[in-house]
């Protein structure tokens, strides 16, 4: 912490690596202003075309009666094995809609040339600008604010890349093993899994992304708003008169703050807000549904926990 200098950027030891491109790389933001190349795992069009996929495969899926077993096989749908086909399907594809919604604002502020204003504070991260630069002083809460940062993104890697995709597969794969012939479980249970695992990988890391920028955004405006908030606060205290200089000053400061929080919102976080109060309350329903009243086995069950556990967790994280 006292190697933080507000006036420079952070030294190397506090520097979060690539942290302004995290939205560009796995394929939602279209333009990086550090020009930093992205893998073509990560391509917008590939990562909007699985996701359109998956969506129709799972509306073919509800539009299908039980009886029709062979074409949901064929589909891949494992939720009819265990009476949750319409919870799970709807599940799903909220879950990408929500993620395909995001994309798609992007792509309009691009078209629109749209900046993406709210990346300063991850550019600072970064060390790309100084901490001054973006109206953080206080060296203390920069500090806390990095490492934050840093426990954040480790986990949404660790989660997003490793943990998600295999327990995607391995729940989409488990029902045919258990109630398909190995003829049906190669011919469509595997590449039906592999596909499932590799759209929800695109649209967790989308949505878990967002929701940790956003986290983030709202810890540093906070900070901000309080700086100006002590210093009239200790003026009171101190029964001390400001003079009418310093008062104009922060009248300023706080309009500048207001305006920068109102132009976040206008980019792109009030609709995003939308969508989460929209599409999260009625995930989180479906997924309790599946949870207590459908026939799981005892290697499903905690995977259908673990994904409850972790909508919840994500709700409560930005209503806080």
């Amino acid at each position: 912490m006292d190697s933080i200098d507000a006036d420079k950027p952070l030294p190397t030891e506090l520097i979060l690596n690539s942290a302004e491109n995290r939205l560009y790389k796995i394929g939602l933001i279209l333009r990086s202003e550090t020009h930093e190349k992205r893998s073509i795992f990560y391509k917008p069009l590939l990562v909007f075309g699985v996701n359109i996929i998956l969506i129709v495969k799972y509306i073919v899926s509800l539009l299908l009666n039980e009886e029709n077993d062979e074409l949901l096989i064929i589909n891949g749908d494992f939720g009819h094995f265990f009476g949750a086909k319409v919870h799970l399907n709807v599940i799903v594809f909220l879950f990408v809609v929500l993620a395909l919604i995001s994309q798609l604002i992007h792509y309009y502020n691009y078209k629109n040339d749209i900046k993406q204003t709210y990346l300063k504070v991850f550019e600072m991260m970064s060390g790309l600008v100084s901490p001054k630069s973006i109206g953080l002083t206080n060296k203390k809460e920069i500090y806390k604010l990095i490492k934050l940062s840093k426990i954040l993104f480790l986990l949404s890697e660790w989660n997003n890349e490793i943990l998600i995709p295999l327990l995607a597969f391995t729940f989409n794969l488990l029902p045919f093993i258990m109630n398909c012939s190995i003829l049906e479980t190669l011919g469509f249970g595997i590449p039906n899994s592999l596909f499932f695992a590799l759209s929800l990988h695109y649209s967790y890391s989308t949505n878990v992304w967002q929701m940790v920028y956003f986290y983030l955004i709202c810890h540093y405006i906070k900070i901000k708003f309080n700086e100006t908030n002590d210093l009239i606060s200790n003026a009171f205290l101190k029964r001390k008169f400001m003079k009418i200089k310093k008062v104009l000053r922060l009248i300023r400061s706080l309009d500048a703050k207001y305006s920068e929080l109102n132009q976040f919102n206008d980019e792109f976080w009030s609709k995003f807000l939308l969508l989460i109060w929209l599409i999260f309350g009625t995930l989180t329903v479906f997924d309790l549904y599946v949870l207590i009243f459908t026939e799981l086995n005892i290697i499903l069950r905690p995977i259908v926990f673990y994904c409850c556990i972790l909508l919840c967790l994500l709700f409560l994280f930005i209503i806080n």
